[in-house]
C-alpha cells in the first residue's frame, strides 16, 4: 500500500494510479471481490444499521440522513472480501440462480433478483452500518424469517455483489451496472 501522491505531480499520480489498479488486478485474480464502502451506493429507500443513542437501529437511509450529515467522500472507498475465507459465504443467497440469471441481461437479472428477494426468497439480509458520525463503517446482517430447524439458512447478498460476481467471472472490469 502506498500513499496517494498530490495531483500537483502528474507523473507519480500516474504511477499511483498504474500500481493502484495492478494491486486490484491481482486481488482479483487471487480470487477477492470488490465490496463498495461508499455511501452514494446506498439508495435513500435502502435499509441501514446507526447507532442511534448507543443502540444498534434499523432504517431507511433518507432516515439516517434526518439524524446525521452522512460522510460522503470524494473517492470511493473499498474493501475486499475473499469469497471462500468470508463468513457470509457460510450462508448463501437463494435468490441468485446462477444457471437461469446468468443467461440474462444485467437489468432481467437484478429485475427477476429483485423479485425473488421480495418474495421472500432468504432469510437475512446484509445492510450496511452508518456510525453516529455519519461514517460508513461495517455490514450487519437483519434476520429477515425464522429458519426451521434443520433448514439452511439463505443470506441476501444484494444485487451489487451479484453485479461485481457477473462481472468478474466475465472477465470485464466494466461489464456489470452495479446497483
Amino acid at each position: 500500500s502506498i500513499e496517494r501522491p498530490s495531483p500537483e505531480t502528474p507523473a507519480s499520480l500516474a504511477e499511483w494510479e498504474v500500481k493502484v489498479e495492478t494491486d486490484l488486478d491481482q486481488a482479483e485474480a487471487d480470487g477477492y471481490y470488490n465490496i463498495p464502502l461508499n455511501m452514494e451506493l446506498i439508495a435513500p429507500a435502502e435499509k441501514v444499521v446507526m447507532i442511534v443513542f448507543g443502540k444498534r437501529k434499523v432504517m431507511l437511509r433518507r432516515e439516517a440522513e434526518k439524524r446525521a450529515t452522512l460522510q460522503i467522500v470524494e473517492q470511493p472507498t473499498w474493501a475486499l472480501m475473499k469469497p471462500d475465507t468470508s463468513p457470509f459465504n457460510y450462508m448463501q443467497d437463494s435468490a441468485y440462480n446462477k444457471e437461469v440469471m446468468d443467461q440474462l441481461s444485467d437489468e432481467e437479472a437484478k429485475a427477476e433478483y429483485c423479485k425473488n428477494v421480495l418474495e421472500g426468497a432468504n432469510h437475512a439480509v446484509v445492510h450496511p452500518g452508518i456510525s453516529a458520525d455519519g461514517v460508513f463503517d461495517t455490514f450487519y446482517v437483519e434476520f429477515t424469517r425464522e429458519a426451521l430447524a434443520g433448514e439452511e439458512v439463505f443470506l441476501t447478498y444484494g444485487w451489487y455483489y451479484w453485479s461485481e460476481d457477473r462481472r468478474l467471472r466475465k472477465g470485464d472490469r466494466l461489464w456489470g451496472a452495479g446497483w
